[in-house]
């Protein structure tokens, strides 16, 4: 079972067990206090799970800055993209609205047989919840 999963499952039996708890007093105790942690890391995890095909379309697009910049002839070539974080909030200007995000990192270049490495990185901010199979993809350049 992978570690993500075990500490899912352990997080829903950490909340289960906790509903109902308080003290007489009316102030927060520490069984509280680990279920509010405990509903806030699985909203996290649960946040951080990317979308079927989402990986798969940022590799496509990681490719297509790769060919836009150095020849489909060149030995050594690579491209990828890595998920980064979410961001809440990301300002989509010419749709002059915030939208919450996956942001990823494009890493392409090219590396020679002395190993030296031309790598160029660009951040990319993706919404969340939209359809990634269309062909009106959205996303835009992210700068922090």
């Amino acid at each position: 079972m992978k570690t993500v999963t075990q500490i899912t499952e352990w997080l829903k039996k950490e909340i289960q067990n906790n509903k109902g708890n308080s003290t007489t007093d009316g102030t927060d105790d520490i069984i509280l206090g680990r279920s509010e942690c405990a509903e806030s890391l699985l909203r996290y995890i649960e946040s951080s799970e990317l979308p079927p095909g989402l990986q798969e379309k940022m590799n496509s697009i990681a490719d297509h800055y790769l060919y836009r910049n150095y020849p489909r002839s060149m030995n050594g070539l690579f491209a990828y993209a890595k998920f980064d974080d979410i961001e809440e909030d990301v300002y989509f200007e010419d749709k002059d609205t915030d939208k919450d995000c996956y942001i990823f990192q494009i890493c392409f270049g090219k590396e020679e047989e002395d190993y030296h490495k031309e790598t160029h990185m660009i951040d990319i901010a993706v919404p969340i919840g939209q359809d990634f199979d269309s062909n009106k993809f959205e996303r835009i350049e992210y700068k922090p």
